[in-house]
């Protein structure tokens, strides 16, 4: 195997550990969606909690269905756990 060989075995293995870590990341904000609508709940934050939940929810998991394991799917997912 030359170097070459062994560069790119090793970026498909990332690349697929990204794809499934963008996979699970994205269900876990999925199922943040109904504890902060119960949160919202408990404070009478509906009006926040109706706009930005959804966002910080669907807009990562339709970013990772589209572009599974880039760049821009790990910063997504990073900001949506910040919000």
């Amino acid at each position: 195997m030359t170097d070459a060989d062994v560069d790119a075995r090793a970026d498909a293995m990332l690349h697929e550990e990204r794809v499934r870590a963008d996979r699970v990341l994205s269900l876990l904000l999925c199922a943040h969606l109904p504890f902060a609508l119960a949160v919202a709940a408990l404070h009478g934050a509906w009006v926040l909690a109706a706009i930005v939940a959804p966002m910080l929810s669907l807009i990562p998991f339709a970013v990772t269905r589209t572009r599974p394991g880039t760049l821009v799917s790990r910063l997504v997912v990073g900001a949506a756990f910040m919000g």
